[in-house]
């Protein structure tokens, strides 16, 4: 790297072996009102087949795929056309039968069928990003949901070449974000006018230990029928009053239990997510490990997105005779790696896959892990950064989730749903960010959106979010507090 970034004395975070875990974000989110409502997977893990792309068929995909979703824990799968595949897993929500909501696009026709990026805001979720190149393919690093609108639309740029219109034939963006050449479009009118018939399947190991276990429960119920039989013939009345009682019990407890399991199955935005610390150290060792040197072009920036597990370095050309043409040769001559090259005007984006550097679960969270108080961290963040006298630009904004309405709150399941108070921050300094790592790490719960490093400026700057989960409940009392009544 050049000498300006002074990223000596970093190193990667090691690999402790092969994840446990679906290595990737993903989940389900309703399309629709009412029973019209439809559900669609997000967050799949996109591939091309192994072999020669012009002999591939539907079976050498099939094939593939199934290989790589033992190597990725997957148990589900679909092939949207010859050559590739998709993975999908039930641990984040994906069902059998269930479509993937970028081939539904996709497969919607007109022009964001092949060559567009796109970008949705959904109500209740976050914003949607979508890139679908030349051929129709999925673009590995999109299908992917930010809950941060700050966040999604510094992707979207990235992926676009820069704030003006890049090579993509076709934009789709929110009308708020301002991007040049970029239409609107209804989410819900594609999602519902496309004809895909592409759907997840189960991998045949995922349907062998369903049978299984069926065929378990057969057996146990069948073996506990015969005991009850031979052992209690005599006292027949009295063992159905007391199954009869039983079952009655039985009932109520799965009543409860169904009610507890909906709560817990509520996806938190922080589930499997990269521990906000090991986010920065990985982004900063991915930076310093990439070609910053492209003839005839100047390094801009170099932008690391967890998410997305990408470093993307961003290049401008000398002058407008700058040739795009030996661009990617002399990419593929500095690296090994499935680079993804983006042309804009008078830009060249290199995007770098590290997904696997940020696939480690030892460093993700759990499943609802516990979370602060943002306003004492604000506080906590506030003062250690006004102590260092100028030397970091700090910049926090808290969201305070609403209360319930009238009607949302008849159900009672509701009151007991988990909200979060998030507070996204923005942080900037000449000094590289793992000398920031110490004062961050007291902070229970916050995740990194990017970590951008400014070549002219010499800047480096951390995004991202700090979250506290609330009852439902909580909010609805302090609403009733200050305003002295409900709704």
């Amino acid at each position: 790297m050049s000498d300006d970034l002074d990223l000596e004395g970093i190193s990667p975070i090691p690999d402790e072996g092969e994840t446990e875990f679906y290595p990737r974000e993903g989940g389900v989110f309703e399309v629709g009102e009412d029973r019209k409502a439809k559900k669609y997977a997000w967050g799949l893990i996109w591939g091309y087949s192994d072999g020669d792309p012009t002999t591939q068929t539907m079976k050498t995909s099939k094939k593939s795929a199934l290989a790589k979703a033992e190597e990725n824990h997957a148990d589900l799968y679909c092939i949207p056309s010859k050559g590739t595949y998709a993975l999908g897993s039930t641990t984040v929500g994906h069902t059998k039968g269930m479509k993937p909501i970028a081939t539904v696009i996709r497969d919607s026709g007109g022009q964001i069928s092949s060559d567009c990026l796109m970008a949705f805001k959904l109500e209740g979720y976050g914003v949607y990003v979508l890139g679908i190149d030349r051929d129709g393919h999925i673009i590995a690093e999109t299908d992917i949901l930010f809950y941060d609108d700050m966040a999604a639309k510094d992707y979207f740029i990235q992926l676009q070449g820069q704030s003006e219109q890049a090579q993509w034939k076709n934009l789709r963006a929110p009308d708020d974000w301002g991007i040049p050449g970029a239409k609107t479009e209804s989410f819900e009118l594609i999602a519902n006018s496309s004809r895909s018939s592409c759907k997840l399947k189960e991998t045949s190991n995922t349907a062998m230990y369903k049978n299984l276990a069926i065929l378990a429960v057969v057996v146990a119920i069948i073996g506990g029928l015969y005991f009850a039989y031979s052992q209690w013939q005599a006292h027949e009345q009295q063992v159905a009053q007391q199954k009869q009682a039983a079952l009655q019990r039985q009932k109520a407890a799965h009543l409860k239990q169904m009610a507890q399991q909906r709560i817990n199955k509520q996806g938190w935005p922080f589930d499997h997510h990269e521990k906000g610390v090991a986010a920065i150290v990985t982004c900063q060792s991915a930076m310093m490990g990439i070609p910053t040197i492209l003839p005839e072009y100047t390094l801009v920036s170099l932008t690391c997105s967890p998410d997305a597990g990408s470093v993307t370095a961003l290049f401008k050309a000398h002058d407008a005779t700058t040739p795009f043409v030996y661009v990617s040769q002399y990419v593929n001559a500095m690296t090994t790696m499935h680079t993804h090259i983006l042309h804009g005007k008078g830009t060249v984006s290199v995007i770098y896959p590290f997904r696997e550097a940020f696939d480690n679960p030892k460093y993700h969270y759990g499943v609802h892990d516990k979370t602060g108080n943002v306003d004492e961290q604000f506080a906590y963040l506030d003062e250690y950064f006004n102590s260092l006298r100028g030397k970091v630009k700090f910049i926090g904004k808290a969201f305070q989730p609403a209360p319930l309405t009238p009607a949302k709150r008849k159900d009672q399941l509701a009151e007991q749903q988990t909200v979060f108070k998030t507070m996204t921050f923005k942080m900037s300094s000449i000094y590289t960010p793992d000398n920031f790592v110490e004062a961050l790490a007291p902070l229970p719960v916050f995740t990194v959106s990017d970590v951008t490093y400014e070549v002219a400026k010499k800047t480096w700057s951390i995004s991202g979010t700090i979250y506290e989960s609330l009852l439902q409940s909580d909010i609805d009392k302090i609403a009733v507090k200050t305003n002295g009544k409900r709704g």
